[in-house]
């Protein structure tokens, strides 16, 4: 399972509420904390205002008691050790860097096999623009083979 973004969310999300579905999960820049609580929305916000955050909250959330739900703020779950092994990707220049390397802090605490790589230089969508940033093919490349080592192949 692999969401970058909103889609981290969505996948964490997935891999919560459905433990043991998933061989791993790849969550790339994940967006996980409604409160934008971390120093990373002020420090690292480049290109992506903490307004414009606050508006994607508000469209996920029916009602502000919804902002505290672990379904929509993941970082909240008391289930975070059911995850399968996770690799979380963020960006150096990104304002969810934080909440996605607290994620791994709180994997590790937790028991979860758990990979951290922050991507120096890089902004919140990086990953989509292969043509654009020179990092964006490694890592997909290293979320190809973080599957790949934690997937079991099936022999014909």
């Amino acid at each position: 399972m692999h969401g970058d973004s909103a889609g981290g969310n969505l996948a964490l999300v997935a891999a919560l509420r459905n433990p043991g579905t998933f061989a791993a999960v790849a969550l790339t820049y994940p967006f996980l904390d409604p409160t934008a609580g971390f120093d990373s929305y002020v420090t690292a916000a480049d290109g992506f205002a903490p307004a414009e955050a606050a508006w994607y909250w508000q469209q996920y959330a029916g009602t502000p008691a919804d902002l505290t739900d672990p379904d929509l703020a993941p970082l909240l779950s008391q289930r975070l050790g059911s995850l399968p092994p996770t690799l979380v990707v963020t960006a150096e220049h990104d304002p969810l860097r934080d909440e996605g390397e607290e994620l791994v802090r709180l994997l590790a605490e937790a028991g979860v096999t758990v990979v951290g790589t922050r991507y120096l230089g890089q902004v919140h969508g990086f990953w989509r623009h292969v043509d654009v940033f020179d990092a964006a093919e490694p890592l997909t490349r290293q979320i190809a083979g973080f599957f790949d080592q934690h997937t079991v192949r099936q022999h014909a």
